[in-house]
């Protein structure tokens, strides 16, 4: 219209491309894991983070060449759909969903590390897609389910250590990594059996350390033994 400024956009038939040179993305990846070997004491955790990064790291190294090591957004839509043939080395079927979210969800801690430490100059954690699916509903097994799961315990190699280890898991709600990072110390019973343990779990807001603590929160709080609950 006469006597108004015109502001006229234009369309790019050759638009930029966001890319990221990942000639060096593995060894990057590899300085992320190295970081968490000397900040935290748990290393089987970094062990885990090293497995899930190690499914992209092998995706990478398959098609970095093929697109002369850049990386675009939509590559990482592709991971995804390759991400989703991918089987287990241990059961032979395809990755679970939560597998598969955990690995973008190391993925996109690995890049925020790197841009916070100065490695790349932005934020890639934007371009990483969400794992296809969702986690799956979970339901909790009845008493005869457990009790075959402690007879079975009991043919064990070690069915005194494989029993208490299922009792603490079963009696106490304790996952896996807290029972085998459990130390007689941290046990104490009382002269009726009953007792409570001291739990180093995982990491909370409430508990930065995931120290042992008897203050409430599910990663650090004293949980009960009730009588005869390890036999």
């Amino acid at each position: 219209m006469p006597g108004y400024p015109v502001d006229v956009g234009t369309i790019s038939r050759a638009p930029t491309v966001p890319s990221l040179d990942g000639t060096h993305l593995t060894w990057l990846l590899d300085q992320y894991i190295t970081a968490c070997y000397a900040r935290l004491d748990r290393r089987h955790t970094v062990v885990g983070y090293e497995i899930r990064l190690r499914y992209f790291t092998r995706w990478w190294g398959e098609v970095g060449p093929s697109c002369g090591w850049l990386l675009h957004s939509h590559d990482l839509e592709t991971f995804e759909h390759w991400l989703r043939e991918v089987r287990s080395s241990h059961s032979g079927e395809r990755l679970a969903y939560n597998t598969r979210n955990d690995v973008f969800r190391r993925l996109s801690t690995a890049l925020r590390w790197a841009y916070d430490h100065g490695y790349v100059n932005r934020d890639y954690t934007s371009w990483l897609p969400k794992a296809d699916g969702a986690a799956p509903k979970r339901k909790a097994i009845g008493v005869p389910a457990l009790e075959r799961l402690l007879h079975a315990g009991a043919g064990s190699t070690h069915p005194h250590r494989d029993q208490a280890m299922l009792a603490m898991m079963m009696g106490m709600g304790l996952r896996r990594a807290e029972v085998r990072c459990l130390e007689v110390r941290c046990l104490v019973f009382s002269e009726d059996g009953s007792g409570y343990a001291n739990v180093v779990g995982k990491k909370t807001a409430a508990n930065p350390s995931g120290a042992n603590c008897r203050s409430s929160g599910r990663a650090t709080e004293a949980i009960a033994v009730q009588p005869g609950a390890v036999a």
